[in-house]
């Protein structure tokens, strides 16, 4: 189209036709510009999605909140709104401060969530809330209030990614980052070669 309307001596001005993937896999159509966008956080918008070029992307986001309470339940005790989760067993639950207001999608209630807590990861449990949400951190030592929580990102060996927890939500990572409200506090922090 580009090549049509030139060649009818028709002035263009400034022509961008590429977005992030278009950038990697078609660079022949470069023209002015180049339209980034999910690929300047370092993530797919979903982990099928195709780059022609051997490229690996390396995330830039991490997504944290921190433990607000720390409680122990017995079998059959239930946690959050609904009732829907039940113990069956002796369970250490922490609250952390985050919830679907914050960007975290109450579709990953009942146990479709995961979180890192020092360095181990703990399952989302019960139904997310507005302000918070609960893990179940049993078996994780020394738990604490203010104990930093990982929802994307690493923390000593494990790692959450953006695409996982999108995907879990049945999302793309650009829907997700879109959801992160002005209460997520940002800090850019940038790493010297």
């Amino acid at each position: 189209m580009v090549e049509s309307l030139q060649a009818r001596g028709v002035e263009l001005g400034t022509v961008h036709l590429l977005s992030s993937y278009a950038a990697v896999n078609y660079p022949e159509y470069a023209y002015d510009y180049a339209r980034l966008g999910i690929l300047m956080f370092g993530v797919k918008s979903s982990p099928a999605d195709y780059l022609r070029e051997d490229l690996q992307p390396m995330p830039v986001m991490t997504l944290k909140a921190r433990i607000t309470s720390v409680r122990e339940i017995g079998p059959g005790e239930t946690v959050s709104y609904g009732r829907i989760f039940r113990a069956e067993r002796p369970t250490k639950v922490a609250s952390v401060s985050i919830g679907y207001a914050d960007g975290i999608p109450r579709c990953l209630s009942g146990g479709k969530l995961r979180a890192i807590v020092r360095g181990q990861y703990a399952q989302g449990i019960g139904r997310i809330c507005m302000d918070q949400l609960m893990l179940d951190v049993t078996g994780i030592e020394d738990v604490r209030v203010g104990d930093e929580v990982v929802f994307i990102g690493r923390q000593g060996d494990c790692v959450i990614y953006a695409e996982e927890l999108a995907e879990n939500a049945g999302t793309i990572t650009n829907e997700l980052f879109s959801r992160l409200g002005a209460r997520v506090e940002g800090r850019c922090f940038r790493q010297e070669a």
